[in-house]
């Protein structure tokens, strides 16, 4: 299946990887970049970079992709699986939508996670990053995809 080109990212995770990652994508240009992360003070930080910001993993309305870099298999599994403010449970995401994961989560959640993705027709796809936080600042960072 060929995928529309990317023109809205939400971004969930901005901690000492995301953040870097996320504001790569916006110091790149040409996508509208949204992000969530339980940290108040981090959403300031990025909104001043140029970014904008979401009230909750949920809150992800009309992205064409997701990209998650939480720290834990439960905080993936949250992230994507809560009934309420879970991004599967986002009413309006882009009906094409690609949900990437570059926490690094066990099979058992990366699976669970794609399982139920899937159902409701996005692709998921399991890709934890090499290259610490002086490659996410770089924007060197080695993906290694599972779909």
């Amino acid at each position: 299946m060929a995928s529309a080109p990317v023109k809205k990212v939400a971004f969930i995770g901005l901690g000492n990887m995301g953040f870097h990652m996320a504001c790569n994508l916006i110091k790149k240009g040409g996508y509208a970049v949204a992000g969530f992360d339980v940290n108040a003070s981090v959403l300031d930080k990025f909104k001043s970079e140029g970014g904008s910001v979401m009230k909750n993993a949920g809150d992800c309305a009309g992205a064409d992709a997701v990209v998650t870099m939480l720290p834990s298999n439960q905080h993936v599994a949250n992230t994507y699986l809560d009934p309420k403010s879970g991004v599967l449970a986002c009413k309006d995401l882009s009906p094409n939508a690609l949900l990437i994961d570059s926490s690094t989560v066990s099979p058992s959640v990366a699976r669970t996670v794609s399982e139920a993705a899937a159902a409701k027709k996005f692709s998921f796809v399991d890709a934890p990053v090499s290259g610490g936080v002086n490659g996410a600042k770089a924007g060197t960072l080695t993906f290694m995809v599972v779909s």
